[in-house]
């Protein structure tokens, strides 16, 4: 057993090492690298207040480094956000450290993967081989490389190790038996408050009793339900807290893909069946653009038609394997159950299509691919020709998948390659270019970001954010007339967008028209009341135009928000100095 694990930290060390030199990306950006809320312990207390929730726009107003707007995060995943605590506690700003947290997240998910195979089939060969597909895959690229995505990693290293723990329980008894349960249970429940993806482990240890424990009686699974208690009762705590307590910050109602019921689930036929011929054949392993989905009008489409049918094969065969391999119908139907919560079949996610969503079904679908190529290398026809034929196929399929894993991974090392891979796959998609504009602008190849901020706008007209960002960049290249003329369509398209404002007010500082800039500051702290910024520049403009005791306000309220900042009272300390020299 010891050699297996090793073996397995080995390949994955392999597959996934080279992770490490990356940097943050896409939106590590606002859930790290500009979150100002997992820098201090002091913000501990709102882990579990309504204060954690963010919305999308004050996810936006995070990266600015101004004002803790929530954890950066729109549904209740306060285990992750822990986890970042304590990697700023330990890393601050380096990203080397997050990214080790998650290759020592997907590593121990591997080795998991081994343990629960060994323990449900007891062949030392075929749960190593399910570790290594799981932990060298390529479809796991997005939730290693993005440390946004860790919830994925924590959900099934609290599962998987929940799981082992239930099957331990029931094969224990006496003390180990009392302590095992509950163990399982808060596994669970740590699993739930990683992602709420989670909350279909009831469901696969009932089903797993359904067909290991019970021979498929189902009498017997609702016989010994007092075994689901635990948790079901943790499922339904989760649940009120969820939707009651911290009701997720997401649009209330998002429109059909496509435009309709009947579009929108052939565009989710389509996406299942890329989710799996991408595992089967992981080639063309692309990182997919945030809001992207396949574009679907008719099942007479090619794409849809060919979908359609490939998924009724899957579900036949899924159903023969029913009565031929236990095991490998409970594989599969692991993929089904874990992908349901973000199947898009109950309701509609604002990510229709992330590869970040097949990690916790991944266990499934590696077990069951582990499981047919076992089979057929085992055939006496098979050992035969050759008796090692086991081994080289599984260095095969395992090389195979580090050969694709370790250049994917190369993707993700900043947003310019991040947005270069995108582009490449998906050329007519804005946010690709608003990564390589962020990348030029941080580095300041102002000309470069604007650039690529107008192919965005070519494939995303009206969009308030890149108006905002080319603003900015006019403004750094000293072409203020294009900066307002950018800043005001950003406003023609959102009237509220606090940042446009703010940036406006800057524009008209430098330019010394202080009366405009005074105008612009003032409706930013209409919208956000906690911008210590425009508070402090609105004082500013107020002093040049002669409205010092406005100012002398404008500073205090300022210090009332962010009590200690340098500038403020380095600013109000001057104005008042001033004023009592004249007095």
């Amino acid at each position: 057993m010891r050699k297996y694990i090793i073996l397995i930290i080995i390949f994955v060390a392999v597959a996934y090492g080279n992770t490490l030199f990356n940097n943050f990306v896409g939106d590590d950006n606002y859930t790290v690298y500009k979150n100002a809320f997992i820098t201090s312990w002091k913000n501990l207390p709102s882990v579990f207040s309504k204060q954690y929730l963010s919305t999308s726009d004050n996810i936006v107003l995070n990266s600015y480094h101004r004002k803790e707007y929530g954890a950066g995060e729109i549904t209740y995943r306060p285990v992750a956000t822990l986890s970042y605590m304590l990697d700023y506690s330990s890393w601050k700003l380096n990203a080397f450290g997050y990214h080790l947290t998650n290759l020592l997240l997907h590593t121990l998910n591997a080795i998991l993967v081994y343990v629960f195979v060994l323990l449900l089939a007891k062949n030392n060969p075929l749960a190593f081989f399910s570790g290594l597909i799981f932990g060298a895959h390529p479809l796991a690229t997005e939730a290693v490389n993005s440390i946004s995505a860790r919830e994925e990693l924590l959900v099934v290293f609290f599962l998987l190790s929940a799981f082992i723990l239930f099957i331990h329980y029931k094969r224990q008894s006496g003390l180990k038996k009392n302590l095992l349960y509950p163990a399982s249970c808060l596994l669970f429940f740590l699993g739930l408050f990683s992602k709420e993806t989670a909350i279909v482990f009831p469901a696969l240890i009932m089903l797993y009793d359904f067909l290991f424990e019970f021979n498929c009686e189902i009498k017997k699974v609702f016989s010994n339900f007092k075994r689901y208690a635990g948790y079901i009762s943790i499922a339904i705590f989760y649940l009120v807290i969820y939707f009651f307590v911290f009701s997720p910050q997401v649009q209330k109602s998002i429109p059909y893909a496509n435009g309709s019921l009947y579009t929108q689930f052939l565009t989710i036929a389509v996406i299942f069946s890329r989710y799996i011929s991408t595992f089967l054949a992981p080639l063309n392993v692309a990182i997919i653009p945030s809001f992207y989905y396949p574009l679907v009008k008719s099942i007479l489409d090619y794409e849809v038609f060919i979908s359609i049918l490939f998924l009724f094969l899957l579900v036949v065969g899924v159903i023969k394997s029913y009565r031929r391999s236990r095991p490998i119908f409970f594989a599969m139907l692991w993929f089904f159950i874990a992908i349901l919560p973000v199947s898009n079949i109950f309701f509609r996610l604002a990510n229709m299509f992330a590869l970040r969503y097949v990690y916790f079904p991944l266990v499934g679908l590696s077990i069951a691919a582990a499981i047919v190529i076992m089979k057929f290398v085992n055939f006496p026809a098979i050992k035969k020709i050759s008796p090692s034929a086991d081994k080289v196929v599984m260095l095969f399929v395992v090389g195979l998948c580090i050969a694709v894993t370790v250049p994917q991974n190369i993707a993700w090392r900043n947003d310019f390659t991040f947005g270069q891979n995108q582009v490449a796959y998906y050329p007519y998609i804005a946010e690709p270019y608003q990564a390589i504009a962020k990348h030029y602008f941080e580095r300041g190849y102002f000309q470069k970001s604007i650039d690529n901020l107008k192919m965005s706008l070519k494939y995303k007209p009206i969009d308030s954010l890149s108006y905002n960002d080319m603003g900015v960049c006019y403004f750094e290249l000293g072409m203020f007339d294009e900066a307002v003329k950018a800043l005001n369509i950003a406003i023609q398209i959102r009237p509220d967008f606090i940042e446009a404002h703010y940036n406006l007010g800057i524009i008209y500082l430098n330019k010394k028209d202080f009366h405009k800039a005074a105008e612009f500051f003032e409706k930013t702290i209409k919208f956000d009341p906690l911008y210590t910024e425009a508070y402090n520049n609105l004082a500013v403009s107020y002093i040049q135009i002669d409205r010092r005791e406005d100012a002398i306000k404008m500073f205090e309220k300022a210090l009332e928000i962010s009590p200690h900042h340098e500038l403020v009272e380095a600013n109000l300390k001057a104005l008042t100095e001033s004023l009592q020299e004249k007095n």
